[in-house]
């Protein structure tokens, strides 16, 4: 008796696995079975200016509207971010992540001799880490000179011409280790 009964559970179970394998429709990715879509980039609020628009808001207004731009960052052979702000503007806010203690994060700005760079640190979402631990560490002059350290903001008057390395750390002598988003304003007036 216990045999016939292990086999018709046996049998059942088969039949079941059977059934339900069969039964199954063949899986396709989305892709293959909808034609191929053309679809028009989005529209963005804040147009990027062009060389031929001119604007009329002054340079020193704290209303002045910033663009986060992660497209004109471009990665250099050395690591580096390299910053670009866009024609007709004199700022720009670049969004990153620290992964902590050890991380030292670099970016790469050309400026022009007599101008002054702004530089603002913080975290992305400051009403939620507003003790986040990240500084403007060091300025690097194409030369070499290295000035710093800093703590989340900077005015900075450039004496040449070239590409001026921001490095942006945590301060290992105030606060505790610190992982998360942050923004950087970066102004070359």
């Amino acid at each position: 008796m216990k045999k016939v009964t292990v086999s018709v559970i046996l049998f059942c179970f088969i039949c079941l696995f059977s059934l339900n394998g069969c039964s199954k429709k063949e899986e396709k990715p989305e892709s293959m079975n909808k034609p191929p879509e053309t679809t028009t980039p989005p529209v963005t609020t804040t147009p990027v200016p062009t060389q031929t628009e001119k604007k009329e808001e002054p340079n020193n207004s704290t209303d002045q509207k910033t663009e986060t731009n992660k497209k004109e960052e471009a990665k250099e052979k050395s690591g580096a971010i390299r910053v670009n702000i866009p024609d007709g503007s004199t700022e720009v806010w670049l969004n990153g992540t620290i992964k902590g203690m050890s991380d030292k994060i670099t970016y790469v700005v050309n400026a022009k001799k007599g101008t002054v760079m702004i530089t603002r640190v913080m975290a992305a979402y400051p009403e939620k880490e507003p003790n986040a631990n990240i500084r403007i560490a060091q300025i690097i002059s194409p030369s070499g000179k290295i000035e710093g350290p800093f703590g989340v903001k900077a005015k900075f008057g450039f004496d040449e011409s070239g590409d001026y390395q921001i490095v942006l750390t945590e301060n290992e002598k105030t606060g505790g280790p610190w992982k998360g988003e942050y923004k950087l304003l970066v102004s070359i007036q």
